[in-house]
């Protein structure tokens, strides 16, 4: 007990050492993200702003997307970004969106929270459940090997096969919401409290969203496409078009990584922050709703940064099991 005592006590103090050492030589960070109105700005946003009560630390820097800012950190150039754990997976791999050009030097600094996603339809559609799409018009998100692997996972978890659907060629996630409004596809994928569905609505009429089915070998099925991929269930929620019920959905991880050279003390600072700004993380999003200061240190597939893990063992947070 001796020992144990020791060790957290010794851990602690590294952790104040760090902090310490920010203190001294305050800088401000970049923080990578998407561009603005995308979900990774609105996150990045809101962690700047909450961070930056303390003083500042982090200023958002916009891209066109995950392949422009995710090698800008790799390569040290930006020191955090936000963005989920299928892009993370695919970088380190050197897979998708980054073949060829395998990451080696990202560092998880938070898990953030899950993010859902589903196909959604015209609710006078007649269609209620993932099975019942065969034969219907389905996005092909062809330029975007992400978007295009949860259509794939969405459709395995269906039990419906690529050749049982009709894809429809479609350049950009955002457009197929237009082809939606045109008659071009009858199943778009879409995120529940997404702005733009409510505009959609207003245009075409109720939407709702057709439920994942969470039965073992469903779920199976899903992951042989996307591992990383889970099921958890969304509730209705008045921001939540096409929700009406409880409903199980797609989920992944979003998280804030940095590339391993950030300082020790600057990642244990931005770390402590977070964890104690819930409520002003909330007040920017209500997206941080789903955010667990006790769960920042959830097991992913990159290394956690010294500085980060380094305050999650010395406050607890650290989980017991891999």
């Amino acid at each position: 007990m001796r020992r144990r005592l020791f060790g957290s006590f010794a851990v602690a103090a590294v952790v104040s050492a760090l902090l310490m050492q920010r203190a001294v030589a305050a800088e401000v960070y970049a923080l990578g993200t998407s561009a603005p109105g995308s979900v990774t700005y609105t996150m990045a946003a809101a962690i700047a702003a909450a961070g930056n009560k303390q003083g500042e630390l982090l200023r958002v820097q916009s891209y066109g997307s995950s392949v422009q800012f995710v090698p800008q950190v790799e390569s040290g150039e930006v020191a955090f970004a936000i963005t989920n754990v299928l892009d993370l997976d695919a970088a380190m791999k050197g897979e998708g969106d980054f073949t060829g050009r395998p990451a080696t030097h990202l560092r998880a600094v938070a898990f953030l929270f899950p993010f859902q996603i589903g196909f959604v339809v015209r609710a006078d559609s007649g269609l209620e459940r993932g099975a019942d799409i065969k034969g219907k018009r389905v996005p092909n998100y062809s330029t975007q090997p992400m978007f295009q692997a949860m259509v794939r996972a969405l459709l395995a978890n269906a039990g419906v096969a690529e050749s049982e659907i009709e894809y429809v060629p479609i350049g950009k996630y955002l457009e197929a919401y237009s082809a939606l409004e045109d008659g071009r596809v009858d199943v778009p994928m879409s995120v529940p409290g997404q702005s733009i569905l409510s505009e959609v609505e207003q245009r075409v009429g109720a939407l709702r969203f057709l439920p994942l089915d969470d039965s073992p070998a469903a779920v199976e099925a899903m992951q042989r496409v996307l591992p990383l991929a889970y099921v958890t269930e969304v509730k209705p929620n008045p921001n939540f078009v096409g929700v009406d019920r409880p409903m199980k959905m797609l989920s992944y991880d979003y998280v804030l990584f940095a590339n391993e050279t950030v300082p020790d003390g600057v990642v244990a600072e931005l770390v402590q922050r977070l964890h104690d700004n819930r409520d002003a993380l909330i007040e920017s999003t209500s997206k941080f709703k789903a955010f667990d200061p006790a769960a920042m240190a959830k097991p992913l597939p990159l290394p956690y940064h010294p500085g980060a893990e380094a305050y999650y063992r010395a406050n607890g947070v650290w989980p017991t099991t891999p």
